[in-house]
């Protein structure tokens, strides 16, 4: 649910940095609820899931396991 709010937010955000870069290049006054979704967008970026620090369990590669016996050829060598 945070995800989707997160989202929400950065998309809102996005169109009104957009909206205000696109006023402060030509010149138009900026109203006063572009500044309020510019910080919706921060408030996404500050509510994204970055994910846990911990690695998860079920991930972990297999160990390698070393050879006991020593590596034989099935090229022969004696032509």
């Amino acid at each position: 649910m945070l995800r989707l709010l997160s989202r929400l937010l950065m998309i809102a955000g996005t169109v009104s940095l957009l909206w205000l870069a696109y006023g402060l290049i030509s010149g138009e006054p900026i109203p006063n609820y572009v500044i309020i979704g510019v910080l919706l967008f921060v408030l996404g970026v500050l509510f994204k899931d970055r994910g846990s620090a911990l690695p998860k369990q079920g991930i972990n590669p297999p160990p390698q396991s070393k050879s006991r016996d020593k590596h034989q050829s099935w090229i022969s060598r004696d032509e």
